[in-house]
């Protein structure tokens, strides 16, 4: 119904706002007498500062004037006619996909003329554009502190999004990256709970224009659910500059008061160049930069210090000759990251204009730190390239018809090795660590994208009209779970090799398949009266998938009358467009913004990947008892094999869509000033969640809760978990994930935003946003399958108990941004403060409180009889009202989460002629304490053993409140750091 009612405002209302490209921008106006009137014969020249290039253009009876296909960046509109003063606009932004309007006074005047009149943009201009796009300009870009300069990083100056780019409720992977109109997508490990580097080959310092765009009305944007990163790359100078830069982080200046990071080295080198200049001048120019660094990162030890620390330490060399006193110390994260830039333009008159531009990344990483469900890892390693090129080809055929052609190409690899050892979790710790159970794995993309768009003028309307297509070959070699997976109660279970141990084994699986994507897309435009600009369109997308890549699972399909083969090879997207813009009159103009929009994702690439690896030749094995080994892997006779892990897609699979209506007001306090309000509402389905069909129809029994048990429960101290094979339905196999789209996310907001942008003295921003994220979807933060099993499958009290707040659920975020500037001194400065993380009261990894495979989904059920409950009643308000039923997904919320960062810049030294400035950053000067919290409402008492009721089968778990609930298990900040910068231009 959302897109029947879509597409009937997208028909009924055929019209935009001005149907400028993505990559470029539109400045247009009005010029009138003193009395009003429009004023035709005007001369009128459009100059771009960076370059000097010119356009020329004569008002007709309207007074109109226009000028499509601008480049980003900074302009000047001069207007003249005999008898009048002339008039310039200085500072006029161009921004891709907006328009520049200008209302110009010619007052009449008698020769000769000797004077002119000069007006800044923003005392008589206005930008039109779209609702959700938050542009970026040289204070977030240049000079305000960044840790790594990643461009994901850019999302922390947003009140709506994170520095991964999780924005709005959806997680990063779900946001694109858009450079000079053409898409990237990198590739990742799909097992890990975030990517990385997933913008590598684009460094910061390479970019003119950076927006972070949360509803792209223009239907040119496509294949992203959520907001894209748009940007447009640096073009060259007319004339030849240098600017090079570099910093260094030190040993003595970082500092921590959670961990001691001067135990590990941590010396940060960091350094560019950019090369800009004409080839042809007034014609072609060029850029090439580079960037490289050494980043050193002190990370907190693996686990927060516990009693059980010396004797794990002892056990693991005495009895197994493991040293792990590493992990109880803080560690250090190394990274090499190399990034390249080149772009060529080449201006073919006033006509035709080609662009050429071309990127690529380097990265490797020792000992990375893998996200929050990660366990710290000794020896795991990244190595990655990445590369992304890009031809356009633009022609202005005339004022009424112009042609874009976009062709782009793009490759990433990961190739992710396995530390020392498997993951180990000691559960009393609680105390996890070793290589997080997705690696090893190797991930290799490449990519095709091609566009062609018409822009068509017939009278008051503008018409885009375009086709794309995009083609993409996976290949991934990868099985969750390869290096095995221990859990013991606690040390003793550790030393005598009590617990439970999983293993994926057999072939390694391999994904490789290729997909293609073509669309077609319709836009028009119109201006009914003066000062309002609609929007309406759409596009149709057509995904084709390779399912004869999927092997056939004939046991399965034999045994239950269901085929993993059995899924849909064409998809058919649908996505209208509609938007409104009205600026008021007068040199003050306040702006209205509104728009709906739908946006269709593409198929995940881990998704299919799953189907096309998990389709039996992979066997999952299971022990539970007294293991032969650790850390080598048990043998068969202890550890047996359960059956294949399989995968396949539920019915009327469709990739993510989602559905956003939203509207603003921007009101102009003064020329340099402005406040924005606006709200937003989004609604995203077809979310996969994954569901077991191999586990039991129906529960085996009860707990003394009533929660549903799946299996046959064993206890082996604090570790609780089913009998092996006693939960399964069809012996013989293991997990069989049916990845249905019935999941989806709801986002509400409301944003204030302050700026004050490009003065001299002072320049600011500040932004709140008040929102809501509720979902029933498991598997935003990935950590692999068994955290994507809801806990009640068959629902609870006839409700879906993971339809609750998201995960990605901050109901409370503010930032603030300004630079002073005091003579040759200025300070600039970022803060942030926001809500705690959502957690659900439960138990610990470890603990199977269902018997349903997975450690880490059970939810607690709140007992106020529980010995010791009460102390923790008077401390967490979250568990107080949910007395006598299961806690709510992600009920309580951790403490709120604040960083500040300050940079102090030294400009007035020069180095024989030229400028330098010098640059001292505070890094995380709070000292940020972000940390993973104990989940773990309950432990389970290793001193009591299970019992079970005759009559009724109801088992009984014995409990014990856990008095560490809530409090740190990991931290993740990484301590306090100065940083000492020089850039240096030439120019």
């Amino acid at each position: 119904m959302r897109v029947l009612a879509f597409a009937i405002i997208a028909a009924a209302l055929t019209s935009t706002v001005q149907a400028q490209s993505i990559v470029s921008g539109t400045v247009g106006g009005v010029v009138v007498t003193g009395t009003g009137e429009p004023a035709d014969g005007v001369h009128v020249i459009l100059t771009e500062t960076t370059t000097g290039l010119q356009r020329e253009v004569e008002t007709g009876s309207d007074g109109e004037f226009e000028f499509i296909f601008l480049p980003p960046g900074e302009y000047s509109v001069f207007a003249e006619r005999l008898g009048d003063r002339p008039v310039l606009v200085r500072h006029v932004p161009v921004r891709p996909a907006r328009k520049a309007r200008l209302q110009v006074y010619l007052t009449p005047a008698t020769p000769p003329i000797t004077e002119i009149t000069e007006i800044d943009f923003a005392g008589g201009g206005a930008l039109n554009g779209q609702e959700g796009a938050r542009s970026f300009s040289r204070l977030e870009l240049e000079r305000l502190p960044l840790r790594t300069r990643e461009l994901a990083e850019l999302g922390r100056f947003s009140s709506v999004s994170t520095g991964q780019l999780a924005t709005e409720g959806l997680p990063s992977r779900f946001a694109g990256v858009v450079v000079d109109g053409v898409g990237y997508s990198g590739t990742g490990n799909p097992g890990l709970a975030a990517p990385m580097f997933q913008t590598a080959p684009f460094a910061m310092s390479f970019f003119e224009e950076l927006s972070l765009l949360t509803s792209g009305v223009d239907v040119e944007y496509g294949g992203f659910a959520a907001a894209s990163l748009t940007g447009y790359t640096r073009r060259g100078t007319q004339q030849l500059e240098v600017k090079a830069f570099g910093d260094w982080i030190g040993d003595a200046l970082t500092s921590s008061d959670h961990f001691n990071p001067e135990d590990v080295s941590q010396t940060t080198v960091r350094g560019g160049l950019l090369l800009t200049g004409p080839i042809v001048r007034d014609t072609s120019y060029f850029v090439l930069g580079v960037e490289a660094r050494r980043l050193e990162t002190p990370l907190p030890r693996a686990w927060e210090p516990t009693s059980l620390d010396s004797s794990l330490v002892s056990v693991a060399a005495d009895s197994f000759a493991v040293d792990l006193s590493p992990y109880v110390n803080p560690r250090q994260a190394s990274t090499d990251l190399i990034s390249a830039f080149g772009r060529v333009d080449w201006q073919f008159g006033l006509k035709n204009a080609l662009t050429v531009r071309a990127n690529v990344a380097t990265i490797s990483a020792d000992d990375p730190d893998l996200g929050p469900l990660s366990p710290a890892a000794r020896g795991a390693k990244l190595d990655g390239t990445d590369a992304s090129a890009l031809a356009s080809l633009t022609s202005a055929f005339s004022s009424k018809l112009g042609l874009e052609l976009r062709l782009g190409i793009e490759f990433s690899e990961r190739d992710y090795s396995a530390g020392d050892l498997p993951v180990t979790v000691l559960i009393s710790g609680p105390v996890a660590f070793g290589s997080d159970p997705a690696l090893p794995g190797d991930f290799k993309r490449f990519g095709v994208r091609l566009s062609e768009t018409l822009h068509l003028r017939a009278g008051p309307h503008r018409f885009k009209l375009g086709a794309g297509g995009t083609f993409s070959s996976i290949d991934y070699t990868f099985d969750f779970g390869r290096g095995g997976q221990f859990l013991f109660a606690d040390v003793a279970g550790l030393a005598v090799r009590d617990g439970l141990f999983v293993q994926s084994v057999g072939q390694v699986p391999e994904a490789k398949y290729s997909t293609s994507e073509f669309g077609l897309f319709l836009q028009d435009s119109w201006s009914p009266i003066p000062g309002l600009d609609l929007t309406g369109g759409f596009r149709v997308d057509i995904e084709v998938l390779p399912n004869n890549e999927i092997a056939l699972n004939d046991t399965w399909r034999d045994r239950t009358g269901l085929s993993n083969t059995s899924i849909d090879k064409t998809i058919t997207k649908f996505s209208p467009r509609f938007g409104l813009v009205w600026n008021s009159a007068g040199p003050r103009r306040w702006q209205v913004r509104a728009d709906a929009t739908v946006h269709y994702g593409s198929v995940d690439a881990g998704t299919f990947s799953e189907l096309a690896a998990q389709s039996g030749s992979g066997q999952m094995r299971i022990g539970l008892g007294t293991l032969s080994s650790w850390p080598n892997p048990p043998d068969s006779a202890v550890a047996a094999v359960q059956g294949p892990n399989l995968a396949l897609l539920g019915p009327d699979f469709e990739p993510p869509r989602s559905t956003r209506i939203s509207g603003g007001v921007t009101i102009p306090i003064d020329v340099a000033t402005t406040l924005d309000v606006s709200g937003a509402y989004r609604h995203t389905d077809f979310l996969a969640r994954r569901h077991d069909l191999n586990l039991l129809p129906a529960p085996a029994s009860r707990d003394q809760y009533g929660r549903p048990l799946f299996g046959t429960m064993i206890q082996r101290g604090g570790l609780l978990a089913a009998d092996p094979g006693s939960n399964r339905r069809f012996q013989g196999f293991g997990t069989v994930s049916a990845l249905d789209a019935d999941g989806q996310s709801d986002y509400w907001s409301l944003t204030a935003r302050l700026e004050r942008r490009l003065t001299k003295d002072l320049n600011l921003f500040a932004s709140y946003t008040h929102s809501r994220a509720e979902d029933n979807w498991l598997s935003g933060r990935g950590g692999g399958p068994g955290l994507q099993l809801t806990p009640f499958p068959d629902s609870l009290n006839g409700a879906d108990w993971a339809d609750a707040r998201s995960d990605f659920d901050v109901p409370d975020r503010f930032t603030f941004g300004a630079e002073l500037n005091v003579g040759s001194v200025s300070l600039a400065g970022f803060y942030r403060v926001q809500s705690g993380l959502p957690f659900t009261p439960g138990f610990r990894n470890g603990v199977d409180a269902n018997g349903d495979g997975s450690f880490r989904n059970d939810p607690a059920f709140i007992d106020d009889q529980v010995a010791g409950i009460s102390d923790l009643f008077n401390q967490w308000g979250c568990l107080r009202g949910q007395v006598g039923a299961f806690a709510k997904r992600n009920s309580c919320r951790g403490d709120k989460i604040e960083t500040l960062d300050l940079r102090l810049s030294l400009s007035a030294v020069r180095l024989g002629t030229y400028p330098i400035t010098v640059t001292i950053d505070g890094l995380n000067l709070l000292d940020s304490d972000v940390a993973d919290l104990d989940r773990a409402l309950y432990l389970v008492d290793g001193s009591g053993s299970l019992s079970v009721d005759a009559a009724t089968g109801v088992v009984t778990v014995p409990l014990v409140a856990n008095p560490d609930f809530g409090k740190p298990v990991v931290r993740r900040g990484l301590g306090r750091a100065v940083r000492i910068g020089i850039r240096v231009n030439y120019e």
